[in-house]
């Protein structure tokens, strides 16, 4: 996500898969591309409604914060970006936020 997200976006198919390969083939001394056997690639950029991510790594921690308070205590967010200045941008976060909010429901007076 963010900039550094950028390079990966600018490839598509083929080119990103070998792109990807070739940079784990340095880390891990030429084995990714020697026992690669299939991918599935998903382009958030391309998704409406999400076009990336929500907020990018290097985001001011406030922002998620933010993002997670209500709307006048009657619609509530959750969701990798919405964990209240936590870590954020991943599935496990989007989970953890899952569970924040779900509080906030059951706890809201």
């Amino acid at each position: 996500m963010g900039e550094q997200a950028k390079v990966y976006q600018a490839f598509k198919g083929e080119v990103l898969r070998d792109h990807i390969l070739q940079e784990l083939d340095i880390v891990f001394d030429g084995k990714a591309s020697k026992y690669y056997v299939k991918h599935i690639a998903q382009n958030w950029e391309a998704e409406p409604f999400i076009h990336s991510a929500y907020l990018s790594d290097n985001a001011p921690s406030h922002l998620s914060n933010t993002l997670f308070q209500p709307i006048d205590n009657k619609i509530f967010f959750c969701g990798e970006a919405y964990t209240k200045e936590d870590d954020w941008g991943g599935v496990h976060n989007a989970i953890q936020a899952a569970h924040n909010t779900v509080d906030e429901l059951l706890n809201h007076k």
